[in-house]
């Protein structure tokens, strides 16, 4: 149907009141079109698109007016426009060239003519490319290498020109319809605009007469999609003796078949992820392009290393197909980028991997054939798991949305007992059902599938098969094993910044004096009198108050100098000390939709070292733990870990004063889930590895200011074992990269006393399960001392963060007591 282009029609060449459009009836496909050739031609043809070379597409008239019956010639008044509207395809056109008659001849030299976009006031709104014109007879041709198009939007071309031989030569129509090889959508605006250049620059003239014009061009292609993932190769070992292969050894191919939703072109390497889950090797892996391109299935593989490990089976994952610098395009025009969207893979149970292990895969993957043979293999179900009243199971492929069966076509057993399912669900490659009450941990649960009138099936109508009695195991959903994971992360992040500020105390140049503090109360080490400057509170006089272990820990502390420190040895002696803090933080986040947490950390420390010269090194133990409460879905209740751990350290100063400074540390340990209600608890093993590297550089005083910078880059990672189904296999990391200022100033007050402000600014980047993204840190404090009495307080805020509902804050204060 014909579209108005304008909504008043005034001017000079105005004629009788705007007419209401026609209905076109005579539509034309927009495909390209291929005349036939030879053999030879269209072998050369495949060796360029083999070489990735665009093949051209052979334009169309796509809309035309030319064959209406002629009104009459007209003025060019110097500028002319007419609109045109393009049809209904989501992949847009490519323009090529416009023709129109015209009744004497054109200087291309004073003319031009170009494409440009609808204004918000129904004018030109800007030009979007401009012809080269040529005229053969009584037609001019613009052409263009190509000017995109977008579906069912109005377009302008216009003419300008300053060439006065033109007047009267342009032929227009009264004509409301189109030729009838308009392809279907396409229509030319009823009308035309017109203004006379300099003396008359705005398009405020119409006319009611069209401009006769032709536009030629083509529909492009939309762009391929990813119709699913799975994976393709046969595992060659059994481990677990049931006489099916269901084990990749090393130097086994793990092979992954993307099927898109037409041929495509492959060039370069573009690859995706798969992931594992073995404790000893997690992580996520690139499996690089292999084989395809030319077929809708592409092929890639990742060859085993000695250390990888997954028992749960080989996943694929979502939107994790990348170009890597390659590029993959729909092989009919040999330049539409394919859209690279695409669903995840869960793991699969018959793809386990043990890299310690020999294998006899072959050493790469079988290619498709080409093109690619009919898809009649039926969907395979590879797993099966229940969390309270859901049960899910898992194919091997994304399965027919419409193919939902009827409930009755599941049957159910708990511990023998029958729990028909009430719904049944599927997304993705994932069927859920609904059960009437929530299974016990524990339980024996199997599940059975009999096909009834709208059996399940995949895209390509390959129907899943029955089977009887598949035993079902217990998992916990994907949102809380995410919730989990970020709260161990906040418990790991929260583990290693502890450690940066207790072993941080003992890499500074001065070795702390002897003393030992309990609550904040110094207790002295025997050996003073009563009323000597070292008596404060001897052993065995400490009065007891109330307070809780957070409390404790943060105002407690103890150091002991021993050798040279104690002999007043030169400065390069070595120098030997024992020592011991605790730490207390506290930490709150979010994982995803609907999760929360809040929790909090204590851990005691002891550790010795030595330092002599420009060095310092020691060995720190510590024993922590930690209680998050969580909120998931509106279900609460809590992870607790008790961990041990070994943490060596260092530092070194370089002649320019640079301090380099680094700490590792690997413990374990056990995490518990307690939820809440009747729930039994869960408790699962648990290790931790972490590592901080970082600079320190002091600068000369300024205005009285002690200045300095640092910098320093951290890592943690805390995995749990097998044992407890909710916690069962987590991994959780947390990196995070610091960067900031400190400053610090000392006021001389009366009779020796004196106070130190001091201050640190930091940016920092966090990543990991936990909290991911960045922000600013603020720290603050003050020292006092005086004869017989110092105090310290000290203040830690994080000011901002990109991360929705992040909250660290921590507030300390030490004082220490020598009355006379």
């Amino acid at each position: 149907m014909r579209r108005r282009s304008f909504l008043a029609r005034r001017g000079h060449e105005d004629g009788p009141a705007a007419r209401q459009p026609d209905l076109q009836t005579d539509r034309q496909g927009t495909g390209p079109v291929f005349g036939t050739a030879a053999c030879a031609l269209a072998a050369v043809f495949a060796l360029l698109l083999a070489a990735g070379a665009a093949q051209a597409q052979t334009s169309v008239t796509l809309v035309s007016n030319t064959g209406q019956s002629s009104d009459a010639t007209s003025v060019h008044n110097s500028h002319r426009a007419q609109s045109f509207t393009t049809g209904n395809n989501a992949a847009g056109y490519k323009l090529t060239s416009v023709t129109f008659p015209i009744g004497g001849s054109i200087d291309s030299s004073k003319t031009q003519v170009r494409i440009e976009s609808y204004g918000s006031d129904n004018k030109p709104g800007g030009s979007l490319g401009t012809l080269t014109l040529s005229q053969s007879g009584t037609t001019v041709t613009g052409t263009t290498t190509g000017i995109d198009l977008a579906a069912s939007t109005t377009y302008f071309v216009v003419l300008q020109s300053s060439d006065s031989t033109l007047a009267n030569t342009f032929q227009r129509t009264n004509s409301d319809n189109e030729d009838a090889d308009a392809a279907e959508g396409w229509s030319i605006g009823n009308g035309s605009l017109w203004h006379g250049g300099t003396g008359n620059p705005t398009w405020g003239n119409t006319s009611n007469s069209s401009w006769q014009i032709a536009i030629h061009g083509y529909a492009k292609t939309a762009p391929p999609t990813v119709s699913g993932v799975e994976v393709v190769s046969t595992p060659s070992l059994d481990v677990d003796d049931d006489s099916t292969p269901e084990t990749y050894g090393q130097g086994g191919k793990i092979c992954i078949q993307a099927t898109f939703s037409e041929a495509v072109t492959v060039t370069g390497t573009p690859r995706l992820k798969i992931d594992m889950d073995l404790d000893e090797s997690w992580g996520e892996k690139f499996a690089n392009y292999e084989s395809g391109s030319g077929t809708a299935k592409l092929t890639f593989a990742y060859e085993v290393v000695a250390g990888n490990g997954s028992t749960k089976g080989i996943a694929v994952v979502e939107n994790s197909l990348a170009l890597n610098g390659g590029g993959i395009v729909a092989a009919s025009d040999g330049t539409t980028a394919a859209n690279l969207a695409h669903s995840g893979l869960g793991h699969q149970a018959n793809h386990e991997v043990h890299g310690d292990l020999g294998t006899t895969n072959p050493s790469s993957c079988a290619s498709p054939s080409s093109p690619s043979a009919p898809d009649t293999t039926a969907p395979r179900l590879t797993r099966a798991t229940v969390d309270g009243d859901t049960l899910r199971l898992g194919f091997n492929e994304s399965l027919d949305p419409a193919s939902i069966p009827a409930a009755a076509e599941f049957a159910v057993t708990v511990d023998g007992s029958t729990a028909a399912p009430s719904a049944v669900g599927l997304s993705g490659s994932v069927v859920t059902l609904t059960l009437a009450g929530a299974v016990e941990p524990g339980a024996a649960v199997t599940v059975s599938y009999t096909p009834g009138g709208n059996p399940l099936r995949d895209a390509a109508g390959n129907e899943v098969a029955a089977f009887t009695d598949r035993p079902v195991g217990h998992g916990a959903p994907e949102a809380q094993q995410r919730a989990f994971a970020g709260a161990l992360a906040s418990v790991a992040s929260r583990t290693v910044a502890g450690a940066q500020d207790m072993i941080g105390a003992r890499l500074g140049d001065a070795v702390p004096a002897s003393e030992l503090a309990l609550a904040g109360r110094p207790m002295s080490f025997g050996g003073s009198d009563a009323g000597g400057p070292d008596s404060a509170i001897r052993f065995g006089e400490a009065r007891s108050r109330g307070m809780d272990a957070g409390e404790f820990l943060g105002s407690s502390a103890f150091s002991l100098a021993l050798g040279a420190a104690e002999n007043g040895k030169g400065p390069k002696a070595l120098r030997w000390g024992v020592w011991g803090r605790g730490d207390y933080g506290s930490f709150e986040g979010r994982a995803g939709a609907g999760a929360r947490y809040k929790g909090e950390t204590r851990t005691g420390w002891l550790g010795a070292d030595a330092r002599g010269g420009r060095w310092v090194a020691g060995l720190a133990v510590s024993r922590g733990t930690s209680e998050t409460d969580y909120t998931l879905e509106g279900e609460k209740g809590r992870i607790e870990t008790a961990l041990n751990a070994l943490w060596p350290y260092g530092r070194w100063t370089f002649r320019n004063g640079l301090e380099l400074r680094g700490l590792a540390g690997a413990g374990s340990g056990t995490a518990r889930h307690v939820p809440d209600g009747d729930a039994p608890r869960e408790t699962s093993r648990l290790t931790m590895r972490a590592g901080s590297l970082g600079v320190r550089q002091a600068f000369a005083p300024l205005a009285g200011f002690d200045l300095a910078a640092r910098a320093d880059a951290s890592f943690a990672r805390m995995q749990t074992g097998r044992g407890g189904e909710a916690i069962d296999g987590l991994r959780a990391d947390a990196w995070r990269l610091r960067g900031g200022l400190e400053a610090s100033r000392r006021f001389a007050l009366k009779d020796g006393a004196a106070l130190s402000p001091f201050a640190e600014l930091a940016a920092r980047r966090d990543g990991g399960d936990g909290a991911a993204g960045s922000g600013i840190e603020l720290a603050g404090g003050l020292r006092y001392a005086a004869s017989g009495v110092s105090v310290e307080a000290r203040g830690r805020w994080l000011a901002a963060h990109s991360a929705k509902g992040v909250r660290e804050r921590g507030l300390s204060a030490a004082v220490r007591l020598d009355p006379e």
